[in-house]
């Protein structure tokens, strides 16, 4: 379930840290266009370039848009807005865990609180993965990192194996981890460590892999 005393609180750190990461880009890219090229999600389009050219027509497979990736990116976003914008609990959270606390004079009402929360959990286990397993998601973060650290903006990045002219990285958490969070430390410690604390390898597993149960409170295998 979400609350929004616990929204408002990691607003208040959160919500800074982006106006800072902003403007640091904005100092930091390697060229004017980077950041622009960051939000209208610049690539290497494989079609373009197999496209023939002639003495007419020159086609440039390095474009802008939404591509496959932003286009599953959209349907995405629609049902987590969709989610995030009408399962807020207006009651502190603390006032929740009182309801539940067990009362043998409640047992209908409370086992009734539970399960929606279960079901609620459910819901966002399934968001946590759409986020950090989408490539668009792991892609924007790793372009913005590059651009903090002040190196130029990769047109070629790709997960997945492969050669030729992408960058390929084979491992989600190994780019989430050592590519973003790692790498801007030094540059952006409080957004590096809100990276940290949002993402765990081992919370994804377990949430990927169902091996997790519910009791109090959320048991993972």
């Amino acid at each position: 379930m979400l609350f929004s005393d616990k929204l408002f609180e990691k607003e208040k750190i959160v919500a800074p840290e982006f106006k800072n990461i902003f403007q640091l880009a904005l100092k930091s890219q390697k060229h004017p266009g980077d950041l622009l090229l960051f939000h209208v999600n610049g690539f290497y389009d494989e079609y373009m370039a197999s496209i023939k050219h002639t003495a007419t027509k020159q086609f440039d497979p390095h474009v802008i848009g939404l591509g496959r990736e932003g286009h599953s990116e959209a349907d995405h976003y629609n049902f987590i807005h969709h989610y995030r914008t009408t399962n807020v609990l207006q009651i502190p959270y603390q006032e929740h865990v009182s309801n539940v606390k067990w009362d043998p004079q409640r047992k209908q009402e409370i086992e009734s609180i539970l399960k929606a929360e279960e079901l609620s959990i459910q819901v966002e286990m399934l968001i946590y993965l759409k986020f950090w397993e989408a490539d668009s998601s792991i892609k924007k973060l790793y372009e913005l990192s590059q651009i903090l650290l002040g190196k130029s903006y990769d047109w070629y990045f790709k997960i997945g194996k492969g050669d030729g002219i992408y960058n390929y990285f084979q491992k989600r958490h190994e780019i989430i981890r050592i590519h973003i969070r790692d790498a801007i430390q030094g540059v952006c410690p409080i957004f590096s460590q809100i990276l940290k604390d949002a993402y765990k390898s081992q919370v994804r597993n377990a949430i990927a892999h169902s091996q997790y149960w519910f009791s109090n409170y959320i048991s993972l295998n």
